[in-house]
């Protein structure tokens, strides 16, 4: 199982971290799907001004897998 935050990041964010030469990770499914890997997305990002996960909700989230 892996988790992956596939919602949009805001523009200002994304602006933000291009500044300093940091950009967004390109999420592929396909590679996982031919390994038999179960994907859980959705959006985990943790409101404010950077882009890191929100711990309440990748714990929602792993909690809905029992």
């Amino acid at each position: 199982m892996v988790l992956v935050h596939t919602a949009p990041i805001p523009e200002e964010v994304r602006a933000r971290y291009a500044q300093e030469g940091r950009y967004p990770v390109a999420f592929d499914p396909r590679p996982f799907a031919v390994d038999g890997v179960r994907l859980l997305t959705g959006d985990f990002r943790e409101e404010g001004p950077l882009a890191q996960h929100d711990p309440k909700k990748v714990v929602e989230a792993l909690l809905s897998l029992v």
